[in-house]
């Protein structure tokens, strides 16, 4: 399974997290990993203790595109009420940085994970 990481100075302190699963299985482990990927994004400098995450979950499977938001300590807790309750805020900002910003990370989620450098235009994600 593959994640692909949107970071941006327009965007902090959100991070996207997009991915499409191919069945329930898939979106068990990505549920169990989240507080895994939150600590593999912040020992490398990429979140810190203000960061929101936001997985952006298309679920191949049932034809769905769902939002996960994952808040941390020191997380605004008004902009990350406003991500978790209004879908549609949530989607233009999404669809507003997919189409301005390429990605800067991929996460490889296997047995183990792993962290990549990866600059690309993930545009047609939105659209699967």
């Amino acid at each position: 399974m593959n994640l692909y990481i949107y970071t941006h100075e327009k965007i902090n302190p959100i991070i996207f997290i997009i991915c499409k699963l191919k069945n329930k299985n898939e979106y068990n482990i990505l549920e169990e990993y989240q507080d895994e990927i939150f600590k593999i994004l912040y020992q490398q400098n990429i979140a810190n203790n203000k960061t929101i995450l936001v997985f952006s979950v298309f679920k191949d499977y049932v034809n769905k595109r769902i939002f996960l938001i994952k808040k941390t300590t020191k997380s605004n807790n008004n902009l990350a009420n406003l991500l978790f309750s209004n879908d549609s805020i949530t989607q233009t900002l999404l669809y507003d940085t997919i189409t301005k910003i390429n990605t800067e990370y991929l996460l490889e989620i296997n047995n183990d994970i792993k962290l990549k450098t990866y600059k690309k235009n993930m545009y047609y994600l939105l659209f699967d």
